[in-house]
Formats: C-alpha cells, structure tokens, sequence
C-alpha cells in the first residue's frame, strides 16, 4: 500500500480485503477479474448500483485495465437497468474516476479519506 494511507487506513484494508470476505462478497456482487498469462492483474466488483472496489495490481496501472474494468462493470449495471452507479474513490484515485465521467458528490473522512462520487450511465 502507497505511504499516502495512514496506519488506520492500511489496517483498515487489510481486513476488509481478506480472502474470506472476498468469497462472501462474490456471493451478492458481479466481479470481473483480469489476468495475464494466468495471473490475476486487476479485479473490479459491482454491488447494487455500487462500484465497491476497482483495483489494479501496480505494475498494469496507466495501462487502460482499469477503464476496461470500469466500462464492464457499468455495462452489467446497464443490463439491471441501474440509472446511476456511485462509489467511493480514495484521494489518489479522484482523477481517475473523473476521467471515467464521475462527479465528486461528498467528501468522506471513514473509514477512509475518499469522496463519494456518481455517475448517470443511462
């Protein structure tokens, strides 16, 4: 994890990111997995009209993976009818979501920094 997350952040993380809740969450969410050459290089969840988690290993990101995780996730969102999808982007990653055509709706302080943004998607 970057240094910019504090203790409370990263420890935060960890335990929401465990295996065991990865498998819990994959029961009521739509994930995309991307891989290469057999390993998992980015994974993308969408819960409800959520999009719960977007990430990409650092070594594939600026390489389009995440755009192509993001453009599948609202596709799914689109099939369900889903008029808007939001989610909560870290600071570092606010730019990113706004270049997808995310709007920053709400600044949150827990139990991350991030800011609550949406997007009309249909």
């Amino acid at each position: 994890l970057k240094n910019s997350f504090s203790l409370k952040e990263k420890e935060f993380l960890r335990k929401d990111y465990t295996s065991e809740n990865i498998a819990k969450l994959s029961k009521k969410s739509d994930f995309f997995v991307a891989e290469n050459k057999g390993k998992v290089i980015g994974t993308g969840r969408l819960e409800k009209n959520k999009i719960a988690t977007l990430y990409i290993r650092p070594a594939y990101q600026k390489k389009r993976i995440g755009t192509l995780i993001i453009n599948y996730l609202i596709k799914k969102a689109q099939k369900k009818n889903i008029k808007k999808v939001y989610l909560e982007a870290l600071l570092q990653s606010v730019g990113f979501y706004q270049k997808q055509g995310f709007k920053k709706i709400k600044f949150l302080r827990k139990p991350t920094r991030a800011y609550k943004m949406e997007k009309n998607i249909l």
